[in-house]
């Protein structure tokens, strides 16, 4: 069995070796440095150790969803920056997740990606909607452009 290294055991020079990993890793890996809920825009504001910050709507995350914004609020990083936790929602992410774009479980992605395809179609249906509204302003612009002489022949070249 090997011992386990305590840091009070370790010489300086291991220390500064220490530190001087810890610095290049915090350059390269998507650990989380501060996290905050933005309560006006409601959402979850996360500065990376690299200097990237990350700004993700609240309802994508799964188990902050829903919450109040007092809850979401109360987001804590690990130790290491690895990963974001609200303990009274007994809710935590991963940062690199976070990262890839990756909200929650699989079957959560699978949720919010049927929503997102269930929201464009109602997007192309308000748009076919709107394209078909008569108001007088809307008759006033075509009859304008009928004037100039309506949209161009399409002309065919054989």
């Amino acid at each position: 069995m090997s011992k386990q290294t305590k840091f009070d055991e370790l010489t300086d020079a291991e220390l500064e070796h220490i530190k001087g990993e810890t610095i290049a890793r915090d350059a390269v890996e998507p650990r989380a440095a501060s996290a905050r809920y933005d309560r006006k825009n409601d959402r979850l504001i996360v500065e990376l150790k690299t200097g990237v910050v990350l700004s993700i709507p609240s309802h994508l995350l799964q188990g902050v969803a829903g919450a109040g914004a007092a809850l979401i609020a109360k987001v804590e990083i690990d130790s290491r920056g690895y990963s974001l936790h609200w303990e009274e929602l007994d809710a935590a992410l991963s940062v690199p997740g976070l990262l890839a774009g990756v909200f929650g479980s699989p079957q959560w992605m699978n949720e919010l990606q049927a929503n997102a395809a269930t929201s464009t179609i109602s997007a192309q249906a308000m748009g076919r909607k709107g394209g078909s509204a008569r108001t007088p302003k809307k008759q006033l612009s075509s009859r304008a452009n009928g004037k100039l002489g309506g949209r161009p022949r399409i002309v065919s070249v054989t």
